[in-house]
């Protein structure tokens, strides 16, 4: 019997699951919505997805890697602060799964596991030095070099998302102002919706959902095809700040490929090229070569495929 092991991505929205061997070929997947009523209630679900994935596999698997957003200690598989799901906090996700599910669970930060995805059956294989950028609720991130994961010294390093981009600038979900989450998340982009709404301003994305919880990127991207203006100075602002950034992490790095997946990678709106523009206005790297930005080849599971992977490495440990 091959060897066999779950991988989880626990998003802001939506939670995947995943059954893959030692080669990346799935041999299962389930997906639900993230619940919202507190921490029994997502382990529980995240259980159940496991315990559906292995039936349809059918067969017994190793272990788990658990993908989730925010400040994870994985070396005691602590969720430590997750900036989007409030309830968590010094939560310690990896034995009270482990225990549910009767095996070893390897928990990491959902973007650096999407990285080691996108590492292990993507871009990482034309290329050993990249960022991996997911939007989606929030924005996450990882970086690849020299073919490997970096953690950083706290293994809490690349946090893109709350990089600030406009000092003093809108609200993001962990307190600061000015965070590129702020501006490129979908999260973020609800806000920004809110605060507009609430200064009258008008707009076709006010017929498209009702109520502001629920609008996002696809009432955006609608709206801004059809030449509403917020929504096309919201989508440009979210290309525009995500190039700053991403010029900051290849001046910093020396990074000229970047990876983006996640909702707002999927948009009609040219959010990518727009960040590609920006970042090579402004990078110095540009003047010696090009910054890359394009869309991941693992798509929606590159965090749960990623997760499989960091689960196979993690079991020898």
């Amino acid at each position: 019997m091959k060897l066999a092991v779950l991988g989880i991505d626990v998003g802001g929205t939506n939670t995947r699951c995943v059954g893959a061997d030692a080669e990346g070929r799935v041999l299962g997947f389930r997906e639900a919505r993230t619940p919202v009523g507190g921490v029994e209630a997502l382990v529980n679900r995240l259980a159940e997805l496991a315990d559906g994935v292995s039936r349809d596999a059918g067969t017994k698997m190793a272990a788990a890697g658990v993908g989730f957003a925010g400040l994870i200690d994985s070396e005691n598989g602590i969720v430590r602060y997750s900036p989007n799901l409030p309830s968590w906090r010094e939560v310690r996700l990896a034995k009270m799964l482990g225990d549910i599910l009767g095996m070893r669970v390897f928990l990491g930060n959902d973007a650096n596991l999407a990285a080691i995805g996108e590492m292990w059956l993507g871009v990482g294989r034309e290329v050993e030095d990249f960022l991996l950028v997911t939007l989606g609720t929030g924005v996450g991130s990882g970086v690849i070099i020299g073919g490997r994961p970096f953690w950083g010294a706290s293994g809490y390093a690349a946090e893109l998302g709350h990089v600030i981009v406009e000092p003093g600038g809108a609200l993001c979900a962990c307190g600061n102002r000015g965070c590129l989450e702020a501006y490129c998340s979908a999260g973020g982009l609800r806000r920004r919706l809110s605060d507009a709404r609430r200064r009258g301003v008008s707009s076709a994305v006010w017929s498209m959902a009702e109520g502001d919880s629920a609008l996002g990127p696809k009432e955006l991207d609608k709206a801004a095809a059809s030449g509403d203006k917020l929504a096309r100075q919201l989508l440009t602002d979210a290309g525009k700040y995500l190039g700053v950034a991403l010029a900051t992490v290849a001046n910093l790095l020396g990074i000229e490929t970047v990876v983006v997946g996640g909702r707002m990678s999927k948009i009609g709106f040219d959010v990518l090229g727009t960040a590609q523009r920006e970042a090579n206005r402004l990078a110095m790297v540009s003047r010696i070569g090009s910054i890359s930005v394009r869309r991941s080849l693992v798509g929606d599971r590159a965090g749960c495929l990623g997760a499989c992977k960091y689960a196979l490495d993690s079991m020898g440990g």
